[in-house]
């Protein structure tokens, strides 16, 4: 079973990756693009944090699409021989185990399992 912290981890872990692909010259243009409309949107860090520890907080519908559009290109990114680093270990995997479905928005209830 995921935990809250486990899916907030992911997607601080995510965020990490994107960043990754917007530096690294190997990436490819079509995730670099992609990543580069994803990141302005996303959550920031503390919003992360503090749903991690169980906040109700509202995320706009722009923060639901960046999660829906940063799984989508991670999904992408593990079809690839690529090879993605969080902290000197490969952490694509381990995000994606944990990465949240998406986010109810009808009621704000919080991360789909």
């Amino acid at each position: 079973m995921t935990t809250n912290f486990e899916r907030c981890r992911s997607l601080h872990w995510g965020a990490a990756i994107l960043n990754e692909l917007l530096t690294e010259p190997w990436a490819p243009a079509d995730l670099v693009e992609r990543a580069r409309g994803i990141l302005p949107e996303f959550p920031d860090s503390a919003t992360i944090a503090a749903l991690a520890e169980g906040a109700s907080i509202k995320l706009t519908s722009s923060q639901t699409e960046a999660i829906r559009g940063m799984r989508a290109v991670l999904e992408q990114l593990a079809d690839t021989d690529i090879v993605v680093t969080i902290g000197e270990r490969e952490g694509l995997d381990a995000t994606l185990r944990h990465f949240p479905l998406s986010w109810l928005e009808a009621d704000n209830a919080g991360f789909l399992l």
